[in-house]
């Protein structure tokens, strides 16, 4: 029997597919729960060390053990004629197309729940306005008031209003005058 027989024999090809996209879905549930939990930034790439340093672990025991109906057993301690692996082989079939049916429904309901992104981009375009508006408190402000007068400063405060008004140009919102 040639080795790649014997790999799929011995299931360690469906364990290695059922580990990733096991592994997938937690880094999918980490990736939410992280802000949620106000976890460092760096949890997330450890959580994907510890799954991707456990692949190998995985598929030596995929390997060395073979499900039977009185529970795990060596492989070699398994009579190949009373072998179960064609069993045990559909039981991961299944566990993989649950874990992939999750995996699309995840996908689903993050692609069409929430906000729509032209929603999200007009509430941007507002509060963008909202906060750019000339009547900010920066007239009330007393160094700016003493500095309003300086012709240095009317240069700078020119310059930085055509440079605002250029980028509010490119985002289509209306332009700042004083």
């Amino acid at each position: 029997m040639s080795f790649f027989a014997e790999l799929k024999r011995r299931n360690v090809f469906r364990v290695g597919i059922a580990y990733g996209i096991a592994t997938w879905a937690l880094l999918q549930i980490t990736d939410v729960i992280t802000p949620i939990l106000e976890l460092p930034e760096w949890a997330p790439k450890l959580i994907f060390v510890f799954l991707a340093v456990g692949l190998v672990p995985a598929l030596i025991f995929a390997w060395a053990f073979e499900m039977t109906p009185e529970g795990l057993k060596k492989e070699k301690d398994v009579d190949r004629t009373q072998s179960i692996t064609r069993d045990t082989g559909r039981k991961l079939d299944f566990a993989i197309i649950g874990i992939l049916v999750l995996a699309v429904g995840m996908l689903l309901a993050d692609r069409y729940s929430g906000e729509k992104p032209e929603t999200v981009a007009n509430e941007r375009k507002k509060s963008i306005d909202r906060g750019m508006r000339s009547d900010l408190p920066l007239d009330r402000d007393p160094i700016f008031t003493l500095l309003r007068d300086d012709p240095r400063f009317a240069d700078l405060q020119a310059d930085l209003i055509d440079k605002t008004n250029e980028q509010r140009e490119i985002l289509n919102l209306p332009a700042i005058e004083l």
